[in-house]
C-alpha cells in the first residue's frame, strides 16, 4: 500500500469551468489513488486549437467520458484539477475492489524513440493479447497511410525493432525522391 496516494477530492463546480477558488464549503471525498493523473490525457491540437485534459474511465463495459478545455476552465492547472476532481468522484462511487483494480493498473508501453515506428498488440475478440509487433508507419505519395509489422515473436526484441526502423527509413527515403 505504499504506493497508493491519498487525494482529497471536492465535488465540480456547476458547469466544470469556474475556478476552484469558488468552490466554497462542499462535501469532500476521499478516493485512493496511486497515480495523480489516472485515467487523465492530456491533449494539445494546435491545428485545431484544441488544448485540455481528457478523462476516460472505464466502469462495468461502458466508458464515461468528458473532456476539460483550458480555455473554457481558466487555465491548464484549472482544467487539470477539474479533470482530477471528475475522476475522483467516479473512482469513488465504484466498490472498493474494484477502486483499488481500476486505479493500480498501468501500462508500461515501449518506446522506439523513431517518429513513426511503434510498439504494438494484437489481440483477440476477447480482447486477450495474441502477440506483440514493432510496427513502422508512413504516407504514401498519394498520402494514404501504410505500416508493416515485425513479430517480436518471430525475429525477436530487438531485431523486430530494427527491422521496422529500416523499413521506415526506406519507405520515407524513397517517399521523398
Amino acid at each position: 500500500m505504499s504506493s497508493w496516494r491519498i487525494s482529497i477530492a471536492s465535488t465540480l463546480p456547476s458547469g466544470g469551468a469556474s475556478s476552484l477558488s469558488n468552490l466554497g464549503p462542499s462535501p469532500f471525498l476521499l478516493v485512493l489513488a496511486p497515480r495523480p493523473n489516472y485515467g487523465i490525457t492530456r491533449i494539445d491540437q494546435p491545428s485545431k486549437r484544441n488544448f485540455g485534459y481528457y478523462v476516460r474511465i472505464r466502469v462495468d463495459g461502458r466508458k464515461i467520458e468528458k473532456y476539460f478545455a483550458d480555455k473554457a476552465s481558466g487555465g491548464r492547472e484549472i482544467a487539470l484539477q477539474n479533470a482530477r476532481l471528475y475522476r475522483d468522484q467516479i473512482v469513488a462511487e465504484l466498490p472498493e475492489p474494484r477502486r483499488r483494480a481500476a486505479s493500480a493498473s498501468k501500462r508500461r508501453i515501449p518506446q522506439s524513440g523513431v517518429e513513426g515506428v511503434l510498439h504494438g498488440v494484437a489481440k483477440d475478440r476477447h480482447g486477450r493479447p495474441r502477440y506483440e509487433f514493432w510496427q513502422a508507419c508512413w504516407k504514401n505519395d498519394e498520402g494514404r497511410r501504410r505500416s508493416a509489422k515485425f513479430s517480436i515473436e518471430k525475429h525477436g526484441e530487438e531485431k523486430a525493432l530494427q527491422l521496422a526502423i529500416e523499413a521506415r527509413k526506406s519507405a520515407t527515403a524513397a517517399e521523398s525522391e
